[in-house]
């Protein structure tokens, strides 16, 4: 595979999905599902042996495992630092922005110690994550006693095999642990066990932090406040451990995300809508930082609203995360993924859209230099999933307001699940 062939086997892969997708119930028996869940597998397997190409990022972990491996912090040290020019060798060339020190959390680091020997063996262990969140989604659909087919889903899904078995995206260990966390949060409700998983979801992306906290509220209505401090104490304890040999310079640690935060721009939808609109330079990132906080502010709106309406923690996930790629400056395809394991226990056609729409985004990044991404490819991304989001988001808040804590929101929304 490579950059000529890429939108032709994403063509195949999205059409094997939705065939697979819409008949998914007459596989559910014998030898047909055993047999395309070993499909899935191999199709993994082709993958991780295949050359990452749409994204820099891997190398971007190799470098900076091998960095703290040789007695040195990349949160200190950025790439092209003086001071690590004895540890560069050919592949330093490939990693993007080799002015800034690293951004993931020191799990993630850890990780990238461990595994980051080289791109296949990152691979593999990217790998072997998502093999885990097969194994999770199947106890999750048999918690909740779903049609076990309804694992196809994401067995199949093209952006799961793209942005974790090719491309090797730390999103590909993240997912198993978020996923871990809503096991456990239905099957272990109170358990510990729950915020030491959230805490090491937090050394990987800090997006975990979302669910978390509203884990921690619905923890303090139905237990009582003293039983959600001890869960927020042992969250806080492990995440300290995790942080603590970077926390001499705490500023270090969030350099390179502030930079994230205040200045990139890609594949964004109503951000871009609203700053068009507005005139903004875009090439001017001061000009539009109005945007971002008054998007911030909508966006904790949206949160308080659900929480006030005391919505399940599965869709509260799902719609927290859609709402904030919905408003956010920065939208990588592999960002989507994040709405994986929300989706495994509340189906929304929205999520599904998004993450079959979304690789499109590579367009630019295949075929152009100025990493823009066209209006065309925004459309058919943001359009449908903002409208389906838009009606399924009423539809539960019309239904949470009649039905307070209720799960019936798991069985799948809009015909299409």
């Amino acid at each position: 595979m490579n950059k000529d062939s890429f939108f032709a086997i994403l063509a195949v892969l999205t059409l094997q999905y939705l065939f697979i997708a819409f008949r998914r119930h007459s596989f559910s028996q014998g030898l047909s599902y055993n047999f395309l869940l070993l499909y899935a597998v191999a199709l993994r397997v082709w993958f991780v042996l295949t050359p990452p190409f749409l994204s820099s990022d891997i190398w971007r972990y190799i470098w900076e495992g091998k960095v703290f491996l040789n007695g040195f912090s990349p949160y200190m040290f950025p790439p092209d630092s003086p001071r690590l020019a004895a540890l560069r060798d050919s592949n330093w060339f490939l990693i993007d922005h080799r002015h800034l020190t690293a951004i993931y959390p020191p799990f993630a680091l850890y990780l990238f110690s461990l595994f980051a020997q080289n791109i296949y063996l990152w691979k593999a262990f990217m790998g072997f994550c998502d093999l885990c969140s097969l194994a999770l989604i199947s106890k999750i659909l048999t918690h909740f006693n779903r049609p076990r087919e309804n694992l196809l889903l994401y067995a199949f899904l093209p952006l799961s095999l793209i942005e974790i078995s090719l491309e090797g995206h730390i999103e590909g260990a993240l997912v198993p642990v978020f996923l871990l966390f809503f096991y456990l949060v239905a099957a272990m409700e109170g358990s510990l066990i729950i915020s030491a998983i959230a805490a090491f979801g937090v050394g990987l992306k800090y997006i975990i932090v979302v669910p978390y906290i509203y884990y921690l509220k619905d923890l303090t209505l139905k237990e009582g406040l003293k039983h959600a401090i001890h869960h927020l104490s042992a969250f806080l304890f492990i995440c300290l451990l995790l942080f603590f040999p970077f926390l001499s310079n705490p500023s270090e640690l969030f350099g390179s995300f502030s930079v994230y935060v205040t200045h990139w721009k890609f594949n964004d939808s109503l951000f871009h809508l609203i700053g068009t609109v507005l005139g903004v330079d875009w090439n001017r990132s001061e000009t539009f930082q109005g945007i971002k906080i008054a998007f911030g502010l909508l966006w904790l709106l949206l949160l308080v609203f659900m929480a006030l309406r005391r919505v399940s923690i599965w869709s509260f996930s799902f719609f927290a995360l859609a709402f904030l790629l919905s408003l956010s400056p920065v939208v990588h395809p592999w960002y989507v993924l994040w709405l994986i394991p929300p989706l495994t226990i509340f189906p929304n056609t929205a999520g599904y859209w998004l993450a079959l729409s979304s690789p499109l985004a590579y367009w630019p990044v295949l075929y152009s230099s100025t990493f823009s991404v066209p209006l065309w490819i925004r459309i058919v991304e943001y359009l449908p999933f903002l409208c389906l989001l838009a009606i399924s988001f009423v539809k539960l808040s019309r239904e949470e307001l009649r039905f307070p804590n209720s799960q019936r929101h798991t069985n799948g929304e809009l015909g299409f699940l």
